[in-house]
């Protein structure tokens, strides 16, 4: 924001993570972060600034940001097998989440060098918006010309894209069963915590890697 002490310039996302820059009192820093999502920036920076009024040098912040390592289970990107990637991100998802997730893995994973296979399912705990979220969740995914999408839960009809699984078992038969033609693979896996199949998915997918 025009004026501010803290100024976000600029951020992308790649393979190593989230990188962006920033003005501080005139001067840019750099800052590249082992985590994934164009959003992480603003709250990166949301730490540089509140720890900057701690007395903490912007310098030694952007240093402690980038030895940060992320989560297991929050968008994990590994090599299943001989071309063929695996996005591990179902540590949990809500609206926010799944769409960061979505478009952060559209970025790096780009249509023209990648097969793109997304598995998702459901969001849970939504109440009285759950049949909406997962509508606009379903346009979201429709607008980014995936190539294969799939979907397990309760809101399939109302994601109302790609084709319905039956469980995370029918997803792991998938991934396994996959190949690599003319392009490489990536696949992203993703749905609430509350669905603890997948997790167990992608920790079977992850023994492997």
């Amino acid at each position: 924001m025009e004026g501010s002490d803290f100024r976000l310039v600029d951020s992308h996302v790649s393979v190593e993570g989230t990188e962006f820059l920033f003005v501080y009192k005139g001067t840019e820093y750099n800052c590249k972060i082992k985590a994934y999502g164009k959003g992480l920036a603003y709250n990166a920076l949301a730490a540089i600034s509140l720890a900057e009024l701690l007395g903490i040098e912007v310098i030694d912040s952007i240093k402690s940001l980038e030895e940060y390592n992320g989560f297991s289970g929050r968008f994990e990107i590994k090599d299943f097998k001989d071309g063929i990637k695996i996005v591990n991100d179902a540590y949990n998802a809500n609206p926010t989440s799944m769409k960061m997730s979505i478009e952060t893995f559209n970025d790096i994973f780009a249509e023209d060098k990648y097969e793109r296979v997304v598995i998702l399912g459901d969001m849970k705990e939504l109440g009285d918006v759950s049949a909406d979220q997962h509508k606009l969740l379903g346009e979201l995914v429709k607008s980014k010309g995936f190539d294969k999408v799939y979907y397990i839960g309760d809101f399939y009809n109302d994601f109302g894209v790609g084709e319905q699984l039956k469980s995370w078992e029918d997803a792991k038969k998938i991934i396994d069963d996959l190949n690599v033609k003319s392009k490489d693979i990536a696949i992203l896996l993703k749905a609430s915590h509350s669905r603890s199949e997948e997790r167990r998915v992608g920790k079977e997918c992850r023994s492997r890697w």
